[in-house]
This record gives C-alpha cells, sequence and structure tokens, in this order.
C-alpha cells in the first residue's frame, strides 16, 4: 500500500448543456454510465479521454482544486458536519418555535378580540 498523504478536492463549472457536449464522446451503447476504469482499457477509449481534455470547454479558469493534508482534512470534515448539524438544529429549533409561536397567537387572537371589546365596553359606559 502507498502512503498517500493528501486529499485534493477537485471541482468544475459546466452548465448542462456543455456537460452533455463533453461527455458525448465517452458514452457507448452497451454501458449506460461512463467510468474511466473502462475507458482506461482500450486505446480507443484513452483517446477518447484526450479528446475530453483537449475541448476548448476545459481551460483551466473552469477548475478548481484544494489541496489538504489528510490529517488536517479529516478535522476539518469533523468541524464542518458539527456546524451544519448545529445550523440545521438551530433552523429546525427556530422553525418549531416560530410555529408554535403562531398556534399561540392563532388560539389567542378570537380572546384578545373578546378582551378589547369588553374593555371598550367599559370605556363607553365610564363615558356615559
Amino acid at each position: 500500500m502507498v502512503d498517500q498523504p493528501l486529499f485534493i478536492l477537485g471541482s468544475c463549472d459546466f452548465s448542462a448543456e456543455e456537460c452533455e457536449q463533453l461527455l458525448r464522446p465517452l458514452r457507448s451503447r452497451q454501458a449506460p454510465e461512463i467510468h474511466f476504469k473502462k475507458l482506461r482499457r482500450s486505446g480507443r477509449g484513452q483517446n477518447r479521454v484526450i479528446e475530453l481534455f483537449q475541448s476548448n470547454l476545459v481551460t483551466p479558469e473552469r477548475f478548481k482544486a484544494q489541496v489538504f493534508h489528510k490529517r488536517f482534512m479529516l478535522l476539518t470534515k469533523l468541524v464542518d458536519e458539527l456546524a451544519i448539524y448545529a445550523f440545521t438544529l438551530r433552523c429546525a429549533i427556530n422553525v418549531v418555535w416560530r410555529l408554535a409561536t403562531i398556534s399561540i397567537t392563532t388560539a389567542t387572537a378570537p380572546l384578545a378580540s373578546q378582551r378589547q371589546a369588553v374593555s371598550e365596553d367599559k370605556l363607553v359606559d365610564r363615558a356615559i
């Protein structure tokens, strides 16, 4: 086993139409999905991958990559997952709180309007 201490996260920015245009030459009638391990086995598959990378759409500006040391990536991933969990939990609590507030407001609205009517009657009685 080879020690690989680095983790590389890569991403690209293509529209759905551009993706289809790039992947069309890699597709075959026999396999609905594209797998590099299958393409690399034949000279024809290798040529298709080379054509993909030679496309005018494939430019350095369309790709981003980050390199992480795996020890630090694990910590980063853990913190990221905890932050997402805390944010989700906070949002869920806010949603429940708002729903409870709406329910209480809706349930007590008739009582509040009755209290207001009684108070107005008292004011009218006092004025008379």
